[in-house]
């Protein structure tokens, strides 16, 4: 045999040792006895006997074939002859033994829980089935080896750069996590608005996507020989736009399809309508929206307030798809869903487009979860009304728009155009971005470098572009307040050295209406932002001493930033188990604080591997980015630690704050996966073809393109800014007795059975009140039923059944409540009181429990004002004082008014 065969000997005798070895250790798991009822020592079933046999034979049959190969036996070489003779057969026999061995895996990764009732079943053939999804994966090696190995290959894409910049992020990667260790920064909470770790991706949905990679790889490797193989055309066709394009269809389907569990943005539904409405801030900022749409300006005319793009995009989404707020978080999902299309483009052009469809793919996994931990955690995701979603979106993009003009910065000045736009857009989402333009042009220094000249041409372009679509949005500002800076108010606020500080505290123990998993389902189940309360975390003075002025700003900073960076790297698999999301959350790791105990940056020895071997991935994925596109291949990571920091300036970190910046942790950690496979690849033999660059990357960026791309942002400043002052005023700013002109003439005083006289009495006195607006968000609850909202709106859980929902007008949002028994449960289903009606509510202004609650309206009647009034009562029935005492019930149908 000569020198090649030699060693092909030597492994396939390698392959038969560590098999028999598997296969004894196996048998050694088997072998302690127990002591049955009858006193016999060693009692096994008779399941358990067949398999020890089994591993046994195996054992002695694997062991003779290693030893017959290491002997260099006839027999050794009549099979190596009959290998060779069958090379042709490799690569089938390539896709058995991985599809078996993904299959294998598969099954075994998954929990016991899983199989339901067969988990005991499962539990006895499961050393039988690790050993042979062992077997299979040695089969599966040892055959990409027989194909020819690539060694040259595999040295020839580690470059010693590549290695060199990835040993360095590894290492202030690893110094970084040591010091956190050590100190407790980012871990320890010192401030309110902090938030354990976000949406979990789990280790299932990893393997899934890379065997979906390979598929996709294989595909695409299958299209480019065929296209090899036809004349050439015309046109070109562009493989990554169709992929886009395909992707985005995709992930829209999976994310306007997905079911939501009750949560606290959407809750419900309820009756009358059986519909979800948006709550909280999901709530607010769509208010906001509505008050655009009746007249009043956005947010009624408030010059200062945060969100005012978010509010803008959902107003124009009414107008699209009206006020069926399922269909709108649809759409909004729908819309939303090119983030994953977006991190294709971006992978693929920093590194390849199997790192690029893998990443996506993590992206439309990472997001359905969240779909299903809607109701666990402190979250945001594309479904709900929130600024979190579509600031990820548009920090990817800003991510791809950076990246094209700065690798080429002086070619590609015209991005600065879309760029200042993108930014402006941003900023009206949130305030969080306000910085961004001055980061971006300082960052362009670093491309620039001695071309100032290109520089200060490239930054002017930048500002004007910005200034121009924040433009109209300024005039606004000023016209209604005489100052064009609409985030003064906001922004002030961050000078305050109290700002979202809060001192220690004396532990406490956990909310009692945390979510409960196993009452999911149940009706009566009040749900709250899932959170620990910000009273039951302990304080830790380990990494900063209680200290004052400026010095204490500066530690709550950085501490809000470490956790930020803490929190995203953990949405990271700890865990090799093909856990789902509750288990995960609730019951594998302590990062989400589910268990009672506030978590202390405690890791188990397997969470701490994983942990370090997850920061090894991403120091490969930031060194395969580096040595690559040097700076440029770093634009993502700058921007996800900016928006970090930004967050941290502001005192908030964790939680549905990191969805923005997560990404980007997923993101180097998905091109260092890739990386790797590729060099294990290339080891095997698997020659990976290189992909064509898109033509659109080898021509200069146009001014003209550039201020096509900036007209869409400046397009929608200017409509958003005329829709605020150029809609006319739906409702007009009525006294109590205008309105009850109003009730008067059109027929209601009558329907309700109460007097001119009596009703006219009332209104004259102080503390009653008489509103015309539109009804939002109607909700009927019964005894004991509502949502956690501090006491802040007619939606908090009152000892009486009631019918809940906003008014908005000419005046600042009203919280209406009308006590109402249940007499008749299917009366009640078939009520009628759409959302977004014309309502006229008569009633007494209740005392406010806090400054936050001012608001609160108790009606004696409400008015839906359709073609024929349709009015309905306060049930009890109140006398005409105010304030009115709360019913008294015994249950939702029995109760009696309070005297």
């Amino acid at each position: 045999m000569n020198m090649i065969d030699n060693r092909r000997v030597d492994i396939i005798s390698g392959y038969f040792l560590l098999a028999g070895l598997e296969a004894l250790a196996a048998f050694l798991l088997l072998l302690p006895g127990s002591v049955n009822a009858s006193g016999q020592f060693l009692a096994y079933s008779a399941s358990r006997l067949i398999l020890m046999a089994v591993f046994l034979i195996a054992f002695i049959g694997a062991m003779i074939m290693a030893w017959l190969f290491l002997r260099r036996t006839v027999i050794s070489g009549r099979i190596m002859d009959n290998i060779n003779s069958s090379r042709p057969g490799i690569p089938r026999w390539l896709w058995v033994s991985g599809v078996a061995t993904a299959l294998l895996f598969t099954v075994l990764l998954m929990p016991l829980y899983r199989f339901g009732a067969w988990s005991a079943y499962a539990a006895r053939v499961a050393p039988l089935a690790w050993w042979i999804a062992l077997v299979c994966a040695q089969t599966f090696l040892l055959l990409l080896f027989w194909r020819g190995g690539a060694e040259k290959e595999t040295r020839r894409g580690i470059t010693p750069r590549l290695l060199l910049f990835s040993g360095i992020a590894f290492l202030v990667l690893t110094l970084t996590l040591i010091w956190i260790a050590l100190t407790g920064v980012g871990v320890v909470a010192r401030g309110s608005s902090w938030y354990p770790v976000g949406v979990p991706l789990l280790p299932g949905q990893v393997w899934a996507m890379g065997w979906l990679t390979v598929v996709f790889g294989a595909a695409l490797t299958l299209w480019r020989r065929s296209r090899l193989d036809r004349p050439p055309r015309r046109w070109k066709w562009n493989a990554d736009v169709f992929i886009f394009w395909g992707i985005w269809g995709v992930t829209a389907l999976l994310w306007t399809t997905a079911s939501l569990p009750r949560n606290f943005f959407f809750p419900g539904p309820y009756p009358p309508n059986n519909e979800i409405y948006p709550y909280a801030d999901s709530a607010t900022w769509d208010m906001g929206g509505q008050y655009a749409l009746i007249g009043q300006g956005f947010d009624n005319g408030d010059p200062f307030q945060d969100h005012a793009g978010l509010m803008g995009l959902l107003a124009f989404l009414h107008l699209l798809v009206g006020d069926n707020y399922a269909v709108m978080s649809a759409a909004l999902a729908g819309l939303l869903a090119v983030f994953p299309a977006l991190m294709y483009w971006l992978g693929s052009i920093i590194h390849s487009r199997w790192a690029g469809f893998f990443i996506a793919g993590l992206t439309v996994f990472h997001e359905l979860n969240a779909f299903a931990a809607s109701n666990m955690i402190d979250l945001s995701h594309a479904r709900f009304l929130l600024t979190e979603y579509p600031t990820r979106v548009g920090l990817a993009a800003l991510a791809l728009l950076l990246f094209y003009w700065f690798r080429a910065p002086r070619r590609n000045i015209a991005y600065a155009l879309p760029v200042g736009g993108l930014l402006a857009f941003l900023i009206l989402m949130r305030f969080n971005m306000l910085a961004f333009p001055l980061a971006v042009v300082v960052g362009a220094l670093l491309f620039f470098k001695r071309d100032l000249k290109g520089w200060v041409r490239a930054s002017s372009l930048l500002v004007v572009s910005t200034l121009l679509v924040l433009g109209p949005w300024m005039w606004r500002s000023w016209t209604l307040s005489g100052t064009p800076f609409f985030f003064a108010e906001k922004t002030q606020m961050l000078f305050n050295e109290k700002f979202r500080f809060r001192p220690p505290v004396t532990p406490t123990p956990p909310s009692s209406l945390d979510f409960d998993p196993a009452n999911e389902s149940s009706p009566e189940m009040q749900l709250i932002r899932a959170k620990t309360p910000n009273s039951a975390r302990p304080e830790r003075s380990l990494a900063f001493p209680p200290t004052k002025g400026n010095s204490q700003v500066v530690q709550l900073i950085v501490g809000h930033f470490m956790h930020n960076l803490t929190t995203s790297a953990l949405i990271l698999p700890t865990s090799l188990a093909f856990d789902d999301v509750r288990h995960t959350i609730y019951e594998v790791h302590p990062y989400w604080e589910k268990k009672g105990a506030v978590w202390q940056g405690d890791l188990t020895l397997p969470e701490a591997i994983l942990v370090i071997l997850n920061l090894g991935l991403i120091a490969i994925g930031l060194g395969a980015s580096w040595d690559r596109w040097k700076l440029a291949g770093l634009i993502p990571l700058g921007i996800c630690l900016a928006y970090a920091l930004s967050l941290a300036v502001a005192r908030t970190s964790g939680g549905r704050y990191i969805v923005p910046m997560d990404w980007g942790i997923v993101f180097y950690w998905g091109l260092g996966i890739t990386q790797a496979a590729l060099w294990g690849a290339a080891y095997f033999g698997v020659k990976i073809q290189e992909q064509d660059l898109p033509a659109s990357h080898q021509g200069g960026f146009s001014y003209k393109r550039g201020w096509l791309a900036l007209a869409p942002f400046l397009l929608f400043v200017v409509a958003m800014t005329a829709m605020d002052r150029a809609v006319p005023q739906k409702y007009s700013a009525l006294t109590k007795m205008e309105i009850f002109d109003l009730l008067k003439q059109n027929g209601a005083l009558q329907q309700a059975n109460i007097s001119e006289k009596a009703l006219s009495a009332f209104l004259k006195k102080r503390n009653s009140r008489a509103y015309l607006g539109k009804a939002l968000y109607p909700r009927f609850y019964g005894m004991g039923q509502g949502e956690s909202s501090g006491g802040v709106d007619a939606y908090e859980p009152e000892e009486y059944p009631r019918l809940a929902f906003t008014l908005i007008g000419a005046f600042d949002k009203k919280d209406i409540v009308l006590a109402s028994m249940i007499q008749d449960p299917s009366k009640l289903r078939n009520t009628y009181f759409p959302n977004a009606s014309d309502i006229v509510v008569v009633g007494c202004m209740r005392a406010p429990r806090s400054p936050k609650t001012k608001s609160m309206i108790d009606a004696l009647f409400v008015v839906i004002l359709d073609e024929k009034p349709l009015v309905y009562m306060r049930n009890p029935a109140a006398p005409l004082i105010c304030p009115l005492p709360a019913p008294v019930c015994v249950n939702n149908a029995s109760c009696q008014q309070a005297r």
